[in-house]
Formats: structure tokens, sequence, C-alpha cells
């Protein structure tokens, strides 16, 4: 007798394994890429470093915005400060807390590198971010979140790579996500560098469709920011993304390999968790990112077209892979199905809209059986693909 397979059971164990497996393995990591390797081909590829350290001693500049993390706050401002081979300033920007932000913040602002500003109200965390950012005034630029950490070494490590590099606009590195209440010790080892052509490294985020980055670990070149611009106010939660994406379309990207740059906290009250959470706001953002980058920087690329065909494909296609998640489970949620499938005749190019509309057609007479064969080996196939996108991500940061 062959046993049923609960694909739910499976999958959990699966990631369960995966996540207890170093990220560093190279077996796991590229039998991962033989699976799903990035299009991109970068200019140098997990190259040693020249120096581990900038010649000299550039300056930086962290902007912590804080609404109510009083109790993280001193920990992020000490990780920041506590950088060397980099002369660091930080500005803590208040969005009109009410617990013992004010206290806390006065107290740091004892050291003369810290300064702290206080909105008049809460204006939300990208006009606070903002108001931030007009105050920076060091060479390379971080936006650090009151309840993540910087790794020890992770600025250094950056300038070292600009100095080397001058054309990256912003650099970033593997963000070791932790919820314990003590934060773990960032893995440290010897760094490699990888350097895309930030023209390309967008292009694999439109295939791509999602993020990459969770904001600790990303270092700016101030000057590509001056050039881009703030946060966009006109989203709603995916400005991070967009603004990524806006400053590598005018550079270069460079990647910090085999180390942790930053420590993201993950607790019920972040901002990942608590901003724009939910399936289709999600989607709905993402594709207003797409549209809002190449309204402002298209001109850069000469296969605009073909690119906004990109992004379209990878997102119609996203939400017919949830759509089919939730039919193979029997998570029959008409509202959700509709809003999904509207969501993909809308998004999909032009030319792939009748394909398109046949794949739902399809969808809607499976969901009709009472037995949905291969639903188990499809379940295991889209878990699959979630892990080995996990171990793409881990080894290139892509």
């Amino acid at each position: 007798m062959i046993p049923t397979l609960n694909p739910t059971v499976v999958g959990d164990r699966l990631h369960d394994w995966v996540a207890e497996a170093d990220w560093r393995r190279p077996r796991l990591d590229r039998a991962a890429l033989l699976l799903d390797r990035p299009t991109v081909r970068p200019l140098v590829e997990r190259g040693r470093p020249t120096r581990s350290a900038p010649s000299g001693s550039p300056t930086a500049t962290v902007v912590i915005p804080s609404y109510n993390y009083a109790r993280f706050l001193p920990a992020a401002v000490a990780s920041a400060l506590d950088q060397p081979g980099c002369a660091v300033d930080v500005v803590v920007v208040d969005d009109a807390s009410t617990d013992a932000t004010p206290q806390v913040s006065e107290a740091l602002a004892a050291d003369p590198r810290v300064r702290v500003l206080r909105n008049p109200r809460n204006l939300g965390h990208v006009a606070t971010f903002n108001r931030g950012l007009a105050e920076a005034r060091g060479e390379l630029l971080v936006r650090l979140d009151a309840d993540d950490l910087l790794a020890p070494g992770a600025l250094s490590r950056a300038a070292a790579l600009v100095e080397e590099h001058p054309d990256v606009s912003l650099v970033y590195g593997h963000p070791r996500h932790f919820t314990s209440a003590t934060p773990p010790r960032a893995r440290v080892g010897r760094p490699a560098w990888t350097v895309w052509d930030g023209r390309d490294w967008v292009r694999e985020r439109c295939r791509r469709g999602v993020n990459c980055l969770t904001t600790p670990e990303v270092v700016f070149r101030s000057a590509v920011v001056e050039q881009a611009g703030p946060l966009n106010e006109a989203l709603r939660f995916a400005q991070d993304m967009e603004f990524c994406l806006r400053v590598a379309a005018l550079g270069q990207v460079g990647r910090i390999d085999d180390v942790d740059q930053a420590l993201h906290r993950d607790h019920d009250a972040s901002m990942s968790v608590t901003v724009g959470a939910g399936l289709m706001v999600d989607l709905v953002e993402r594709r207003r990112v797409f549209r809002e980058l190449l309204a402002s920087v298209g001109d850069r690329f000469p296969d605009r077209a073909e690119l906004e065909d990109t992004w379209r494909d990878t997102l119609a296609d996203e939400a017919f892979r949830h759509a089919a998640r939730a039919v193979d489970r029997g998570r029959d949620d008409d509202a959700l199905l509709a809003d999904l499938r509207a969501y993909a005749l809308e998004t999909a190019p032009l030319r792939r809209t009748p394909l398109m509309a046949a794949r739902w057609d399809a969808l809607a007479r499976r969901r009709g059986r009472a037995a949905r064969p291969g639903a188990t080996v499809r379940a295991a196939r889209h878990r699959l693909r979630d892990e080995v996108a996990y171990l793409r991500w881990a080894r290139t940061g892509l």
C-alpha cells in the first residue's frame, strides 16, 4: 500500500531541514543554482577583496526611524556607532512615539555623534525616514529600523567595496533573521565580493518580481541617493523596494558574500509584519513599484518595453500560482480567487491575456472536481520551488 503524503507536513519538514542547514553549505547552494540559476551575469563574481577595510576613514550616516521602539533603540544606535573604520553619525527620527522613546533618545543624544529629530505628529515611516535623509551628511547612508542591528564591521566592508568599485551605488549582504530576545552572534569569515551592472540587477528583479533586500543590510552611496531622490511617498508599503531599484539603476550593485551584514529582528510588532500584510496588498503594491520604477528611470533601459512585459508576466504568473495552491489545498475562498484572477488578467501583457484566461478556466474546472488528482505532487513541487529560491537567495543575494 502506498502511503498518503500530507504535503503540508512534508513541506514543513523540508523547510525545517533547509532552515537548520548552514546557508554557506556549498552542496545545497550549488544544487539550488543548478535548478534555478540567476540570468544576470556579474562583473565580478565572488572575488576576494584586495583590502578588508577602506584606506581612509569614510563618513557614514545611519538614519534610524523609530515609533514606540524605546526598548530596541539603544542597541540599534550602539550597533551603528561601534562600526570600525568609518566616521559614523546617527540621526534618530522619533515619529511622535507614545512610549519612552523621547527620554531614551534624549539620553542617546548625549553622544555628539547622535542627533535626534521629533515629528510633531505621527507622519508614518516613509516621511519619517525622508526627514532623517534630509539631515544625512555622510558619504555612505544606511536606513536602520530601530529594532534591527548592523553587524560588526558591516560599514567598513561596504566602504572598502565602494572604494575599490567607485561606480557602485549600493552595497548589500546577508541579513541574519532572528526571533530571540538576545540577538545572535553575526557570522563572520573571509568575505568575497560580487558586483553587477545595476541595470542587469534590476532586470533580474523584474524577472523574479520580488524584493531581495530587507533594508538594514543595504549601504547606499549618498551622492547617488541625492541623484535618485527620497523614498516615494506615493507608495503605500513597498517604498524600500522601489527606492533600492531606483538607486541600483543609476550605477553598479555590490554584494558582500559569506558574512552577515545585518541582524534583522522578526517579531509581531515589526514593520515588516504589521505594514502592508496581506497577499493582495503585496501583489498590488509590487505592481505599483515596477510602474513607478520605469516611470522614473525607464529611460536608462533600452529594453524598457521588454522589461515591462517581464515584470507583468512574472506577477501574473505568481497570482495564478497562489490561486492554484489554494485550490489544491481545498481553501476555496471565492473572494480571494476572484481577486487573484482579476489581478492576473489585468497585469499580464496583452499578448498573454488569452493564454492566461485559458489557464484560469482550467483551474476553475479543477476546482469543480471532488477529487483533485496530482494535488500532493503539485504541493511538493511548489514547496521545492520555494526552498530552491531561498537557497539561491542565500548564496547569490538574488
